[in-house]
């Protein structure tokens, strides 16, 4: 790309109150949406729940020890929300404030990352592309450690681009050193991040022969990285390797790479996965045009002699590839928004280096590039961040039994999912953690006799008062979600209960699922006397 007296017209070089107004200007749009979202965000679902149960009632020592309800996180997370929580309280945003904070340090510290790879032009698009980004606005405000790993990887490839910018530098050699150490025991994903921070080094201290000394050096380091990371792993995250898990291989599936490709479609995963990446982690419309402009900044860099910062940037995902490849880690939305600066700091080198170019309809095209690739997703963000009508709202359903429970009133809930949100809100209204219920009523086939039903019976029937709660949500699109009956699960049930006598007695209110009160004494059919009467030991 040409260089031009126009570069110097757009440079922020020398124009530091310009450059100190659009970093506040960009941060602020990128956190507006963020906090929003938090202050906006209804009750706790069901895996927040969950996991705030891990958190809440413990000290710091005991945090993960053990994980409950089927969690894990990175115990800095957790330690994090609990921070938060004893100055804010555990409420919603006591608990969520956390993963909202590490999604403003992300936004805020991407600028500086960019800055120090090419320039700061290019430091704020990524900046703004990093702030705009559906994904990362989508887990800012949710209980949940995704947002740490960005966070994560911004402040590693910052602090690791310091290093390499300077590398007679101790200090900054050091403070990587220790940052890799706290985001060992913070962030699963930093792992890749890590090993990708230990081979552009390497890398560097070969190509620029800078001695055994320093190879060693950064071998060592390498060394204690990974001892961090695996007693860390040991202690909290065992459980999190989805390759032990069929369950959870089979439900991830669609983040392994096959490999090694056995036909058209397998070999087209790769380049489908690459480029939906602008997608999901990168949150970013026109996946087509953010993949091409992210390979052409690689390329930028390259030729300007930046290699090593190249090495940098691609590393943590050639190696989050090749765990998928073998099925350790699934390279997938939510599991990978590690990813983010190094997808978005390439666009901005090819922004910033447009900018500089002769051509007027250049200038302008690169203006109108970051715009063009976050228009997309706002719509989508909106929609995520908006107030939501309170009948959107658990809190709205446990109201409304809390207001007409009864001592030896039954609680029945089809579908484990609303367990642990009751669990978590329980005490707070009043209602003891008490509830019967059917888990799982995604393999209903109307062909065949829904086979949990058989629990049905001892559960409710002959009991006068039945709370029946159950979702109205099923989806053809996604068969790992899909209830395969023509009617919603709650349909189905509230038609099993009126055909074996049941008498519904009220009706209430909510969104996305029924809430229902009925009168089963009458519902006693032979099958459920006999095991009303016989009750299955525990």
């Amino acid at each position: 790309m040409m260089a031009s007296p126009h570069a110097d017209a757009w440079s922020l070089d020398h124009r530091p109150g310009l450059r100190r107004a659009l970093v506040a200007l960009i941060f602020i749009l990128g956190a507006l949406p963020k906090l929003i979202y938090l202050y906006s965000h209804g009750a706790l679902w069901g895996d927040e729940a969950a996991l705030a149960m891990n958190i809440g009632p413990r000290g710091f020592l005991e945090l993960g020890r053990p994980f409950v309800y089927l969690q894990v996180c990175p115990w800095g997370a957790m330690a994090g929300i609990k921070a938060l929580t004893l100055i804010l309280g555990t409420g919603e945003v006591g608990y969520r404030a956390f993963p909202t904070l590490a999604a403003l340090v992300a936004i805020a510290f991407t600028y500086p990352l960019g800055a120090r790879i090419h320039s700061r032009e290019a430091g704020l698009v990524a900046m703004f592309l990093t702030g705009l980004g559906y994904w990362l606005t989508h887990y800012s405000a949710e209980l949940k450690p995704y947002s740490l790993d960005a966070t994560a990887a911004v402040i590693l490839l910052l602090l690791a681009a310091r290093a390499l910018s300077a590398p007679d530098d101790k200090r900054a050699f050091i403070g990587l050193f220790l940052g890799g150490l706290v985001a060992a025991w913070s962030s699963i994903t930093s792992l890749f991040v890590l090993a990708g921070v230990g081979t552009a080094l390497a890398f560097d201290a070969l190509k620029e022969r800078r001695g055994m000394k320093r190879l060693l050096t950064v071998g060592a380091v390498g060394v204690a990285w990974v001892v961090a990371f695996g007693v860390h792993y040991q202690a909290y995250l065992v459980r999190s390797a989805v390759a032990s898990d069929k369950k959870a291989v089979a439900f991830w599936n669609d983040g392994f790479a096959p490999f090694p490709p056995t036909s058209l479609a397998e070999l087209r995963w790769y380049p489908g996965k690459f480029f939906y990446a602008f997608v999901g982690p990168g949150g970013l419309g026109l996946r087509y045009l953010a993949g091409l402009v992210f390979l052409y900044g690689l390329y930028l860099l390259y030729k300007k002699g930046k290699l090593t910062f190249v090495v940098l940037l691609v590393s943590p995902l050639v190696y989050v590839l090749l765990a998928s490849m073998v099925k350790r880690y699934p390279m997938l939305g939510r599991l990978v928004l590690f990813m983010i600066p190094s997808l978005v700091v390439p666009i901005g080198v090819v922004v910033a280096e447009a900018l500089g170019h002769a051509k007027k309809a250049v200038r302008v095209a690169a203006l109108a590039l970051p715009i063009l690739l976050v228009v997309p997703t706002l719509g989508q963000t909106w929609a995520r961040v908006k107030p939501q009508p309170g009948l959107r709202d658990m809190r709205h359903v446990m109201q409304q039994i809390a207001a007409g429970y009864r001592p030896g009133d039954v609680i029945y809930m089809a579908g484990g999912g609303y367990a642990t949100i009751f669990d978590f809100y329980a005490e707070q209204y009043g209602l003891p953690k008490v509830y019967v219920g059917v888990d799982n009523l995604r393999h209903y086939d109307e062909d065949k006799n829904f086979p949990h039903l058989v629990e049905v019976p001892p559960l409710v029937f002959g009991k006068p008062r039945v709370w029946f709660m159950g979702s109205t949500i099923w989806s053809e699109a996604d068969p790992k979600l899909a209830f395969r009956s023509p009617e919603d699960p709650a349909a189905f049930l509230s038609r099993f209960f009126a055909k074996h006598g049941g008498r519904k007695l009220s009706s209430f209110p909510a969104h996305d699922m029924v809430l229902e009160l009925w009168d089963m004494s009458a519902a006693v059919t032979p099958e459920g006397k006999a095991a009303i009467e016989n009750p299955r030991p525990e």
